[in-house]
């Protein structure tokens, strides 16, 4: 096993299985580092994302934070998983 820190945010890359062509990798990264890029994409979406009672760009940060914070979350976690 090895560990293995780079990039931003910094995430802890641990390699838990080396047999052969099979490799397994176990990743780490902050809750707060996560949730500042997760803040980050949303207030970037924010603008363009329309919303029922609310004008387009206009639906405050809270609301797209319960409705839409775990899809960004997740494509979030995609995104970096995949990252090298």
């Amino acid at each position: 096993m090895r560990a293995v820190t780079y990039g931003e945010p910094k995430m802890q890359v641990t390699e838990t299985l080396n047999e052969g062509l099979k490799r397994a990798y176990q990743m780490m990264l902050t809750a707060q580092q996560l949730d500042e890029k997760v803040n980050a994409k949303l207030a970037e979406a924010q603008p363009e994302i329309e919303m029922k009672g609310f004008r387009k760009g206009k639906v405050p940060m809270p609301l797209l934070k319960s409705s839409s914070a775990s899809a960004f979350l997740a494509k979030r976690c995609r995104k970096l998983s995949t990252k090298r």
